[in-house]
């Protein structure tokens, strides 16, 4: 399948950084500052919108060099539901997270869904203007929507859904997961 076939006729898609790909030990969005919750609350759509996962380069962040400056993951969230990250993940995840990164990731939105793209490919292929703004100091920690004219190209992407249990305090979600 292609992410066209998962997401709405209008979906919006954002990028984030991320040091690996969503998955059932991290089922939610994760981000430092609240803003970025207020942002997604306010522009993001459930059933139609996503989040797309940009490995970091830095081999500090990002351990596998196989996901470093590559597409890993597309998000559908809850964007009504902003959580403490400690009431969405496994307490595992949480606690690892804090013992390395303490402060970091207090704020979460739960998945509704995640698809991981098949063979990763590199984000400068795909989207380098996106990428390119992605990188900027003033969009650090925040989501940047790709941009229209290369939006068709990342919706063209093979992807495959990842099972995963819902976020243990996430409330009764507003929308089912679609296509898992």
């Amino acid at each position: 399948m292609v992410l066209s076939e998962v997401l709405g006729k209008d979906a919006r898609i954002w990028v984030k950084s991320e040091w690996g790909p969503a998955s059932e030990d991290w089922p939610a969005v994760s981000f430092s500052k609240r803003s970025v919750g207020d942002y997604l609350r306010n522009e993001f759509v459930p059933g139609r919108d996503a989040i797309i996962y940009i490995g970091t380069s830095n081999p500090a962040t990002t351990g596998n060099p196989a996901h470093r400056q590559r597409l890993l993951s597309a998000v559908n969230i809850e964007p009504k539901q902003l959580l403490e990250t400690r009431d969405c993940i496994p307490a595992k995840s949480w606690e690892e997270s804090q013992n390395q990164f303490r402060g970091r990731w207090l704020w979460s939105m739960p998945a509704l869904s995640i698809w991981d793209f098949d063979d990763l490919p590199l984000a400068h292929d795909i989207m380098p203007s996106t990428y390119r703004q992605l990188g900027l100091i003033v969009n650090r920690g925040n989501v940047v929507e790709v941009v229209p004219e290369e939006k068709n190209v990342v919706l063209a992407l093979p992807v495959h859904p990842i099972e995963f249990d819902p976020p243990r305090k996430a409330k009764s979600l507003a929308h089912a997961p679609f296509s898992t």
